[in-house]
């Protein structure tokens, strides 16, 4: 399935925003939301967005990260666990609570905990998470607070698996490089109450 013109056009200019911020770097994030911001939520935005977009290219990190800031932007469960020493409501909470970003529980997850705001290799996508946080970034996805990969990953591949049940029978509000923006908002009800600045 190809794109059409519009599109094009609409990454294209993407892809020449992200670039102009990227060479700004961009100061420190300024998006409101139920928490302040704190040095741990850009790097385990960051890290997320490493382990999980970081053969996307620029407009799927992008992508990734508005649904982290629009979980953020709507407190609820998916960052309030209990007990584990992250405090709630917060994109750190959001990105490493339990059963929200693959890339934290799998494999990954030791190499992404040992990463830090210093390390060359996040520091293009820190300045993506930097102007995704500071608002210089559009949300490209519709307001997506849920989103899968278009093909079923290795570990869904048996019948039935794929796609993820919260997803049947619903219209995406966005395609994005190999991913499906979904938004549901915290009862999957597609009512979303959003934090706003």
């Amino acid at each position: 399935m190809g794109m059409n013109l519009d599109q094009d056009r609409f990454f294209a200019s993407l892809r020449r925003l992200i670039d102009a911020i990227v060479e700004r770097s961009p100061p420190p994030a300024s998006l409101s939301g139920p928490t302040a911001l704190r040095d741990a939520d850009r790097l385990a935005m960051a890290a997320t967005l490493w382990g999980e977009a970081r053969g996307e290219g620029s407009a799927g990190q992008v992508a990734v990260a508005w649904v982290i800031v629009n979980r953020w932007r709507q407190p609820s469960w998916w960052s309030r666990e209990r007990g584990d020493g992250i405090p709630d409501d917060t994109i750190e909470a959001v990105c490493r609570d339990p059963w929200q970003f693959t890339c934290w529980s799998d494999a990954q997850g030791d190499r992404l905990r040992a990463i830090t705001l210093g390390w060359s290799g996040i520091a293009e996508i820190l300045s993506l998470v930097d102007g995704v946080l500071a608002g210089r970034i559009p949300d490209p996805t519709g307001r997506a607070d849920h989103y899968h990969t278009i093909a079923a990953p290795a570990y869904a591949r048996a019948p039935g698996k794929w796609p993820p049940k919260w997803a049947v029978g619903r219209a995406p509000s966005a395609r994005i490089g190999a991913h499906l923006f979904f938004a549901l908002g915290p009862a999957g009800d597609g009512r979303q109450s959003f934090i706003e600045a």
